[in-house]
């Protein structure tokens, strides 16, 4: 993990983001044990303390959270901008984000589905 991180720290004009997707046992499959699911278990903390103590970089208690929660953080943005902004949410995920009552999309849009007429 660390030698990743340091590569692309290395090489900012060629990397300019990193994701780290998760691997996880789904479904019924008898001959995985809890004790080999818990030993093989490796999560985004793990992960945010691994890279602290691989690379020395980031607080894990600070620092990381899981990607899909960059919509939280490009929402919040996409209401501070307006709609007049240049650009516009990144969003990662399956999930339409929701304006508040009364914002407005890049389209005029209001956040309850209803187009802004002027009266």
């Amino acid at each position: 993990m660390g030698n990743i991180i340091q590569f692309a720290l290395d090489n900012p004009k060629k990397i300019s983001f990193l994701s780290f997707q998760p691997v996880s046992f789904t479904g019924r499959d008898e001959d995985i044990t809890d004790e080999r699911r818990f030993a093989q278990r490796y999560t985004l903390s793990h992960m945010a303390h691994d890279i602290k103590k691989q690379v020395g970089i980031g607080e894990p208690e600070r620092d990381w959270f899981p990607i899909s929660f960059m919509s939280t953080f490009s929402g919040r943005a996409d209401l501070i901008h307006g709609p007049a902004a240049e650009w516009g949410q990144l969003s990662c995920g399956c999930h339409q984000l929701r304006h508040r009552h009364g914002a407005h999309d890049r389209q005029g849009n209001q956040g309850d589905g209803t187009r802004n007429r002027p009266s």
